[in-house]
């Protein structure tokens, strides 16, 4: 494919679930990831639909994936790692089912996307976009009753012990997806979110 070429990538894919598919994954541990174990075929029908829609980069349902969010929902590591790597093999079967039903485009044009939320897309309440995370990850966790803050302010300790737990949080998750090279080669792009300090 040439450097130059735009590629649409699918979107909402938790607003598609629910209100397309009418599955309920809103305000669970997992939220889209739950769809990986409860309905692969019809996660694989979203691709689909993003496909069929135009889109050429399929975002993996991994958002919220993560051992704490699996955990949360009561599922075993060894049941979250299938999943999240399952989550990548399920949008690879999509891209190729496409390509078998559209013989001009080849499962090279599809790229495949992992996608991985925030440290904050696994807490409760989600923290994804606001950011208040507990210790060690951030200065304190979110409350309802007192005023949040993302700032260590001049707690260089604290920042610095935030940005160590933080790396170890992401890199246990990429681990699920680079220690088995069946799974990370069909992941060509990586789609990280953080929070700003």
């Amino acid at each position: 494919m040439p450097k130059d070429v735009i590629l649409l990538s699918d979107g909402g894919l938790g607003t598609t679930l629910e209100d397309h598919f009418h599955l309920p994954i809103s305000h669970t541990p997992l939220w889209s990831a739950r769809i990986i174990l409860d309905a692969p075929g019809t996660l694989q029908q979203a691709h689909l639909a993003f496909l069929e829609a135009g889109s050429r980069v399929l975002l993996t349902a991994t958002y919220q994936a993560a051992f704490e969010s699996f955990d949360r929902a009561g599922y075993t590591r060894e049941i979250a790692t299938e999943a999240m790597r399952n989550a990548i093999h399920i949008a690879d079967q999509a891209r190729h089912q496409f390509c078998r039903e559209h013989l001009d485009v080849s499962p090279k044009d599809i790229r495949i996307a992992l996608s991985l939320g925030p440290f904050g897309a696994v807490l409760a309440p989600m923290q994804d976009f606001g950011g208040i995370y507990p210790p060690p990850y951030g200065p304190r966790a979110y409350s309802d009753s007192e005023e949040n803050t993302t700032s260590f302010g001049d707690d260089i300790e604290g920042k610095n012990n935030s940005i160590k737990a933080l790396t170890r949080f992401h890199e246990n998750r990429l681990r699920v997806f680079t220690s088995d090279k069946e799974t990370w080669t069909k992941s060509i792009l990586l789609r990280l979110r953080r929070r700003r300090w």
